[in-house]
């Protein structure tokens, strides 16, 4: 898949992407939003350190975007067929996905993921399938 906000995969960005990986799964603990918020489901940047998939999911955008990578937010099926949010940066060496459920950065391809959506520009959630 080629995009218009593709980056280029050099070791500096790779290293910053693994960076930000083991740092917000590091600091975030996960607890379910029922637990966290009394609600069955709820989106939050981890503000308090604890949150779902998704809190995870969008406390690493935020960093992304705070040191100028462009990412996006994926929701796809897991083995376990259970939802479940990742974020994606779109490479010239192919998808990158950071996701709660592994220490380091995997490729989109080497995951056995069942993909659904992801978020596209002014907030737009397309199919998604890699």
């Amino acid at each position: 898949m080629v995009w218009d906000w593709m980056i280029h995969l050099n070791q500096k960005t790779w290293d910053l992407l693994q960076k930000v990986q083991a740092q917000v799964n590091n600091k975030v603990k996960y607890k379910k939003d029922i637990d966290n918020y009394g609600k069955s489901d709820y989106w939050a940047v981890a503000l308090n350190n604890l949150g779902d998939c998704e809190d995870y999911a969008l406390a690493k955008q935020k960093t992304l975007k705070a040191k100028g990578i462009e990412s996006w937010l994926a929701l796809c099926w897991i083995k376990t067929n259970r939802y479940h949010a990742v974020v994606i940066v779109h490479t010239d060496k192919g998808d990158m996905v950071l996701d709660n459920r592994y220490y380091d950065v995997r490729p989109a391809r080497e995951l056995k993921y069942r993909w659904h959506k992801i978020e596209r520009p002014g907030g737009k959630w397309c199919k998604l399938s890699l």
